[in-house]
Formats: structure tokens, C-alpha cells, sequence
């Protein structure tokens, strides 16, 4: 037997596992479930509900000390998980979201590949299975096969697309205490905000094979492209305000936030030329603005890319 493989199979790091909950009733008991019947048994699981008003706090109770139980007013996720890391113990901290679940093997696959002190993030793909859809609901796609993954130095990837699903990563504790937790300005996002910016100090690894079962549904697919591109926006301008960034690394969130402003500024003409198309088929007077609409349109998008310039 190798060193390495002996290591691997005589340590067995503390995982600390953090688990926010919000009306997960009809979910929650298989998350947690996938969490304690995991192949890696040194972890311990930390719940936190955020003001449930169905029975996800009663099922939660029903598992004594299986879990530490944490129960705070409606104040949303990434504040759960921040609380939630007040209380952890362990050298590594792993995140799943109420709705998904693990397949057994997900944190004995992951920590093998923290033996570089350079790797403080590791993540795997997941199949997502998506619900409530009548032609296929049991189809089944690689989360991978959509957002194609990176390791290493994966900071001007992540200035392209996340391709790092929440409920597949675990970081080195020494991430939370070195950088604190999420932001909780907004609602969406901040998770890739956090993953960006642990991307400009460490190396990131996965595992190529699927960890957990993402379900998509209409909860977490909700919400327009508007407010979609809005939060990632304010999220690394908040970033950007740091002042220990040096000038690769600004350069790099600067890069990112001109992405999403370019997509924004697109959302606006495209919205834009939606009325104006919609003027000429309702015909009369409507269609005879159409110059004006235009000069609109250009307008608007100007000043939009301008007030958004100012801002980074």
C-alpha cells in the first residue's frame, strides 16, 4: 500500500455539513437522509431552518441528535448558511440545498483530492433531474454537459459561466475563516460570488462523476432574466470595493462584471424592440412611432451602460 493510499484510508477529517431549510416539508427528509448514509461517517450535519411555516421543522425534530438543529426567523438562504457556519467544528465544510440529495459516495470522493494545501475547493457534477415536466419528467441530464467544468486556477473560467453546483462543494474551513461567508445583499447569486472570489487565492479540483441529484423545478428556475442578471452584478461590484484585491485580480472581476452588464444592456434592447414590434402589430398611431421608439431604445441603452460603467 502507498503512503497516499494510506493516509486516505487512516484519516478521516471532520466534514461539517450545512443544510438551510425553507418549507421543504415534502423534501427534506431525503436530503438529510443522503447526508447521515453517506460512505464518509466522521461529519456532522448542521440544519438550519429559516422560518418554516409547514412541517419541515417537526420531521427535522424527529431526528434527535442526528443533527444540530437551528431555528431562525425568514431571513433567506445565504443568511441560514452563514449562520450555519458559526457552529461548525470541522476541517472542511460541505453545503447541500433541501431539495437535492446525495448519492452515497459524494464526500469520500472529494476529500482524496485535497492532498495539495494549494486546492481550497472542490466540487463534482450532479444529475438533474427535472420535475413537472409531462413530456419526460424522469429525464435526466448532466449537470457537467451543460456548464463544462475547469480545475486549477479556474478564476478567468468563472468570469464566463458557474459551472460549480452548490450542493456539490466542500471548502477548507480556513476559506470561511480567511474570507467570511456569503453575501447577503441579495437573494441570488452570492454563491458564485463567493466561489469567484476563493478562485483569486486557491486552486479548485472536482470529481467528474455525478455526486447528487439537482432537481429543477419551478422554485429555483423562477424569476426574470432581469432579476437573474441584477444581483450577480451588485454582488462582484461589492467585490471590486475590497481593498486587498491586487490588479490581476481586479482586472479579472472587472472582466466579469462587464459580462453581465453586457447582458443586461442587451435585455434592455431587446425589451425595447419587443414593444416596438408589438406597436406595428397593433397598427395605427402605435406604428407610426417608430422612430421615436428607436431613438429610445439607443438611448436607453446608452445611458444603461454608462450608469453601469460608473458603478464598476
Amino acid at each position: 500500500m502507498s503512503q497516499k493510499e494510506e493516509k486516505s484510508n487512516t484519516t478521516d477529517p471532520l466534514v461539517s455539513v450545512i443544510m438551510p431549510v425553507y418549507n421543504r416539508a415534502g423534501t427534506i427528509r431525503r436530503a438529510v437522509d443522503s447526508v447521515l448514509n453517506q460512505n464518509w461517517k466522521n461529519l456532522e450535519l448542521i440544519v438550519v431552518d429559516d422560518g418554516s411555516n409547514d412541517d419541515s421543522v417537526k420531521i427535522l425534530q424527529s431526528y434527535g441528535d442526528n443533527l444540530n438543529l437551528i431555528i431562525q426567523e425568514n431571513k433567506g438562504a445565504y443568511f441560514a448558511r452563514n449562520h450555519a457556519l458559526k457552529y461548525v467544528n470541522g476541517e472542511f465544510i460541505a453545503f447541500i440545498d433541501s431539495d437535492d440529495y446525495w448519492l452515497p459516495h459524494r464526500i469520500s470522493s472529494q476529500i482524496p483530492l485535497f492532498d495539495r494545501s494549494k486546492i481550497g475547493l472542490v466540487f463534482g457534477n450532479a444529475r438533474v433531474e427535472r420535475q413537472g415536466n409531462e413530456r419526460n419528467p424522469n429525464s435526466l441530464n448532466s449537470f457537467f454537459s451543460l456548464f463544462p467544468p475547469s480545475r486549477g486556477k479556474v478564476t478567468k473560467e468563472l468570469c464566463y459561466q458557474n459551472f460549480i453546483p452548490q450542493s456539490s462543494v466542500i471548502i477548507r474551513r480556513e476559506c470561511y475563516t480567511r474570507f467570511g461567508g456569503f453575501s447577503t445583499g441579495n437573494k441570488r447569486a452570492s454563491d458564485y460570488v463567493k466561489w469567484f472570489e476563493l478562485s483569486l487565492y486557491f486552486e479548485f479540483d472536482y470529481v467528474p462523476n455525478s455526486l447528487f441529484v439537482y432537481s429543477l423545478h419551478d422554485n429555483n428556475l423562477s424569476g426574470s432574466i432581469e432579476a437573474l442578471l441584477s444581483p450577480p452584478i451588485e454582488g462582484f461590484q461589492e467585490l471590486l470595493m475590497k481593498s486587498k484585491l491586487n490588479s490581476n485580480q481586479r482586472y479579472f472581476t472587472h472582466l466579469v462584471i462587464y459580462r453581465f452588464q453586457t447582458w443586461f444592456s442587451l435585455l434592455l434592447m431587446l425589451r425595447m424592440l419587443n414593444r416596438i414590434l408589438a406597436g406595428f402589430s397593433n397598427g395605427g398611431r402605435a406604428g407610426l412611432g417608430i422612430i421615436d421608439r428607436i431613438s429610445t431604445l439607443f438611448n436607453e441603452f446608452r445611458s444603461a451602460v454608462l450608469t453601469r460603467r460608473k458603478r464598476g
